[in-house]
């Protein structure tokens, strides 16, 4: 999976995988609404279309 990484920013990755792949980071964690979903799902007050990324937020049980 690390070689799979780019670099958009100075010192931040982008790494392409699927969703099971993205929700393995989130492991021992409590995933928050709307879940794991494309980032477009973030947008608020609106509907936007789906894009081949996913966003997330967690928290320590």
């Amino acid at each position: 999976m690390g070689d799979r990484v780019t670099g958009m920013h100075p010192g931040i990755g982008e790494v392409a995988g699927d969703r099971a792949e993205f929700a393995s980071f989130f492991d021992g964690l409590e995933v928050l609404e709307p879940g794991i979903v494309s980032c477009a799902h973030w947008r608020a007050g609106g509907s936007a279309p789906e894009v081949a990324r996913f966003g997330a937020v967690a928290r320590k049980p």
